[in-house]
């Protein structure tokens, strides 16, 4: 009956895309924790993250990649942030059927992990052996606003038009 019930945890954790290291879980009694990326538009930017805990650890995500898996052994506690990615702003963080959002301090329980938000991240701990979480960090594009320089090429262009305009005209009425 128990390689019955193992076997249909497994499978339901494969079914809902979430092929886990269950052999991992069951011999360390821990928590997996899958981290992953979507943008606003669809881009295929890598996004940096670090890991602070057990294992510290440096990684980036590509949207149209895989995501990150970790397993945090039961009690322990990692926190997983985001590095910031020029015209990228992260705007919401999701984790399981929760949104935390991306600058909330709500703490949440969800199969056996507490999750909260920290700044740029989510700092997990390890409630119950073999228990599972999801996160997805999302990221959307900024809007470009011209810098000085391409003010500067912008007024530059429109006094040439200018100019252009009032010779044409001189010389049309002097015709």
């Amino acid at each position: 009956m128990r390689y019955m019930i193992n076997l249909l945890f497994v499978a339901v954790l494969a079914t809902s895309g979430a092929l886990l290291f269950s052999a991992d879980v069951k011999a360390q009694g821990g928590c997996n924790i899958l981290i992953g990326v979507e943008t606003i538009p669809d881009s295929e930017t890598e996004f940096p993250f670090a890991v602070v805990g057990n294992d510290p650890e440096e990684f980036t995500i590509n949207p149209d990649s895989f995501d990150e898996k970790f397993f945090l052994p039961s009690g322990d506690t990692m926190t997983v942030t985001q590095g910031a990615v020029d015209g990228w702003v992260l705007r919401d963080i999701t984790c399981g059927d929760n949104a935390v959002g991306s600058e909330n301090d709500a703490l949440f329980i969800e199969n056996g992990v507490t999750h909260s938000v920290v700044d740029s991240g989510v700092a997990f701990t390890c409630d119950e052996p073999r228990a599972f979480i999801n996160c997805t960090f999302i990221n959307s594009q900024t809007e470009t606003i011209p810098t000085l320089s391409e003010w500067g090429a912008i007024a530059l262009v429109l006094g040439f038009g200018a100019v252009g305009y009032f010779v044409i005209r001189r010389r049309q009425v002097s015709a």
